[in-house]
């Protein structure tokens, strides 16, 4: 979740002096931005910078179209322009449009030949959220494909605003609708309500300090935090409380609540609201090489280790991973470093973060041209395939990275490690919280380990664990003497859960009975609705908890006795059951395996695991039900020497479908099972 937020939390009440509205469009846009600028409040003080997709070889009209009916001035831009309070700028042909510093337009030329959108709407509100922070709000109008979601989330990164038009209200929703599935969106209003709602904005008292007098009370702010645990499984508890207050006024100001109270009880009512804070709380900003010059130095630094290290096995963890470009750019160095030896090299990127939605992003590795617009030509050609306005990454680099859903705060760190990168993700952590991570980072570094920090983090009071390679780049070498023991954190909330379910355990043991019974009884519902038998429950843990019926696909393995599922099954059915147990992870409901030509006992069959997910409280928590479905040839149609008989084909068709299956779910297992791995 790597991030870039003010380090200084306790900022003044007063307003900047200029909000900055960054504006994008593509296809169908005109009509948009005419019913957008036509309804404009006149005292707004705020700029707008109009990106409207435009084709380069087309003298614009742009500008004569819109001052027709637009409420303020409206002119087109022009380089090192300073933007003025309710003035509307927009961008010429030829050229992209950024905002720098002291309020100035920037206007970057291109070549004619690339045929990706003009201008990028994405790179404006990337600079308008570096720039403004805060005072920074992006729109999205009508327009096909994905420019301006990315955009949007660096608007929302720094604490400024996203606004989209309804995809209803667009003549084109692809835009639109992009910029809500990213989940970086706070409101969805027509094109005529825009102006309405940003004076909205600009009037509501939003808090600056939790330590001023409308600061939240502790008890509604623990009430907050508390709920956010208990829905999204995450404590927020240790993180910086003004950063968090930031993030339940922008949801407040979205939703037109003033009293915190009331917001309270609103997230109390609608679980949905619940999912919306958190995905606020996850939105960070990253870049590919983010900070050249510590790139370069981390360049320096893992080519001395790697010339000093005996074995060619080199595992990295990148903490707080966002949307990939951090761990993707480790990848790309790695791969300078070693050239053609990389081969000879087992590679291992854990890239970890809380964020699902950001996870899922960065395994597919496809990214907008703005996110390369920093990259030299030799990185994008050699590393990059293109695919219209859409970069992905090569094979070869994807492979050598891992991405995991993992708490930092919560979960076991991963160990024997070369490099950690955690940056900009421990200045949103109390310091009582740093001082818990950072010698688990320790623990987990092998010695000479390199540890990289953002340019506002520092090892703090660990001067003995941690040697400087380079204090401007905060790139570190662990150190050790003596015996390498474990660090002593308080009670976490994994921790904490084992050893209530223990003591559980042996409390309850004496109503065994009656969980059995409780035990049968969610099973025998169950097979009212499905008549499947040979059943299975499996705890949270993997564990077979519960069999019933006689169910040939369970073995006893050898050596100590378990009851983890994978150890206890007919192992052919051990990939394809991972993989179904990552689309439960994921948020189904019911996963399959699809059919599978077994011999059992002699005979051939075949075989399918059903696995539905039940969600319940209670002493052993949420449960995996598992039918286990054994058909004989005689009930499947099977392939006839009739080639022309297509409807014998069914096992042929099943097979293609699992293996298609198993190729696109094959990188996410490997995945899941080596993020197990310690």
């Amino acid at each position: 979740m790597s991030k870039n937020i003010n380090s200084n939390d306790n900022i003044a009440i007063t307003r900047p002096n200029l909000t900055v509205v960054g504006v994008g469009a593509s296809a169908g846009g005109l009509e948009a931005l005419q019913s957008m600028l036509s309804n404009l409040p006149t005292d707004t003080n705020m700029a707008f910078v109009v990106a409207q997709h435009l084709s380069p070889s087309y003298k614009s009209m742009m500008v004569d179209l819109l001052e027709k009916g637009c409420t303020i001035p409206i002119t087109s831009a022009v380089d090192n322009e300073v933007l003025e309070p309710n003035h509307a700028y927009i961008c010429p042909p030829n050229f992209n449009i950024e905002i720098t510093s002291g309020d100035r337009i920037s206007l970057i030329s291109y070549p004619e030949t690339r045929r990706t959108p003009r201008p990028s709407v994405d790179m404006l509100f990337e600079s308008i959220a570096s720039v403004k922070g805060e005072s920074a709000i992006g729109i999205v109008l009508s327009g096909t494909g994905t420019d301006g979601s990315r955009g949007i989330r660096a608007i929302k990164g720094e604490n400024g605003f996203g606004i989209v038009q309804d995809p209803k209200d667009a003549k084109y929703d692809g835009m639109p609708n992009s910029a809500i599935n990213s989940g970086n969106v706070d409101l969805i209003v027509q094109s005529t309500e825009i102006g309405t709602e940003l004076k909205n904005i600009m009037h509501f008292p939003r808090r600056r300090s939790v330590d001023n007098e409308n600061a939240i009370s502790r008890e509604t702010y623990n009430g907050i935090i508390n709920i956010l645990k208990k829905q999204c499984k995450v404590d927020f508890t240790l993180y910086k409380e003004n950063t968090i207050v930031r993030r339940i006024d922008r949801r407040m100001t979205s939703l037109r609540i003033h009293d915190t109270k009331v917001y309270l009880e609103h997230l109390t009512e609608h679980p949905e609201e619940v999912s919306l804070l958190f995905n606020d709380m996850l939105i960070g900003v990253t870049s590919f090489f983010r900070d050249a010059r510590a790139f370069d130095s981390l360049d320096r630094e893992l080519s001395h280790y790697i010339q000093n290290k005996e074995s060619k096995e080199l595992r990295i963890w990148c903490v707080g991973c966002s949307t990939g470009e951090e761990p993707y750019s480790i990848a790309i160095i790695l791969s300078q470093i070693l050239g053609e030896r990389i081969s000879d090299y087992k590679i291992q990127i854990f890239a970890t973060d809380i964020d699902k939605n950001a996870i899922e992003f960065a395994r597919n590795a496809i990214y907008p041209e703005s996110a390369l617009q920093n990259l030299p030509k030799a990185i994008r050609d050699k590393f990059f395939l293109v695919n219209d306005d859409q970069f992905e990454l090569t094979k070869a680099i994807k492979s050598h990275v891992i991405f995991s859903v993992h708490d930092i705060n919560n979960d076991p760190p991963f160990l024997r490690l070369d490099l950690i990168t955690c940056r900009n993700l421990m200045i949103y952590f109390t310091v009582e919280l740093q001082r818990q991570i950072l010698p688990t980072f320790h623990y987990a570094l092998n010695p000479k380990g390199i540890l990289m920090l953002g340019q506002s983090e520092s090892i703090g009071v660990f001067q003995e664990q941690y040697r400087p390679l380079s204090k401007t780049n905060k790139i570190y070498e662990a150190l050790f003497v003596g015996k390498k023991l474990p660090p002593e954190r308080k009670s976490t909330n994994i921790k904490k859960k084992a050893l209530d379910y223990k003591e559980q355990s042996v409390q309850e043991s004496p109503r065994r009975t009656k969980l059995n019974e409780e035990f049968s009884n969610i099973i025998s519902s169950t097979l009212k609705e499905f008549v499947l038998p040979n059943a299975m429950l499996v705890n949270e843990n993997q564990d077979i908890i519960f069999t019933e019926g006689e169910n040939k696909l369970l073995i006893r393995p050898s050596g100590l006795p378990t009851n983890n599922i994978f150890k206890n099954l007919h192992p052919q059915l051990s990939i394809d059951l991972r993989s179904a147990f990552h689309q439960l992870q994921s948020g189904k409901d019911i996963a399959n395996t699809g059919f599978q030509s077994f011999n059992l006992d002699g005979k051939d069959v075949w075989v399918k695991l059903i696995l539905i997910s039940i969600k319940r409280e209670g002493p052993v928590g949420s449960l995996i039900l598992i039918f286990s479905q054994i058909e004989e040839p005689v009930n499947i149609p099977v392939l006839t020497k009739d080639s022309h008989d297509s409807t014998n084909q069914a096992v042929l068709v099943e097979q293609q479908r699992l293996l298609l299956k198993t190729k696109e779910q094959l990188q996410n297992v490997i995945e899941e099972l080596l993020t197990r791995r310690q």
